[in-house]
């Protein structure tokens, strides 16, 4: 074959053996790979979301006993007396204001007979993703002060 003097013919043939790159295979098994590792990487993602908020609830339940505890014992064991309270505002939120998933409960009675010590139980129930849930704080109230003898 005769080529024109100023052709480039042999030019772009070798332009076009000599590229190289990626086949339309090689580009859908590496998509393949790479979506199946963004998949495992939002599982993850939601699974750490869910452990967040068990955490952050039972976190929030601790709170409500204690609340209730506190103020048990700043009413002192005089003021009294034994039984099994509901709270008022069940269920609770956060904050034990009406209107969210905690059900607050407290049982107060003596303590092995004594009527200057009073066991105090407050339990908080919510529900969860595995069932309902609950938590249990005691703790003794007593009103013996120390006597010099």
């Amino acid at each position: 074959m005769i080529q024109p003097p100023n052709s480039n013919i042999g030019t772009l043939e070798r332009i076009i053996k000599s590229q190289t790159g990626f086949t339309l295979i090689e580009m859908l098994i590496a998509i393949s790979i790479l979506s199946f590792g963004l998949l495992g990487l939002a599982e993850l993602q939601i699974i750490a979301i869910k452990s967040n908020k068990e955490s952050r609830d039972l976190t929030s339940a601790v709170i409500l006993a204690e609340t209730k505890v506190e103020e048990l014992l700043i009413t002192g064991v005089t003021n009294i007396s034994n039984g099994t309270f509901h709270d008022t505002n069940n269920p609770v939120n956060e904050t034990g204001a009406p209107g969210g998933i905690f059900t607050r409960s407290w049982t107060i009675a003596d303590y092995t007979g004594s009527t200057h010590i009073k066991k105090i139980t407050a339990t908080i129930e919510w529900p969860s993703m595995k069932g309902v849930r609950s938590i249990s704080l005691d703790t003794l109230l007593s009103d013996v002060v120390d006597k010099a003898y």
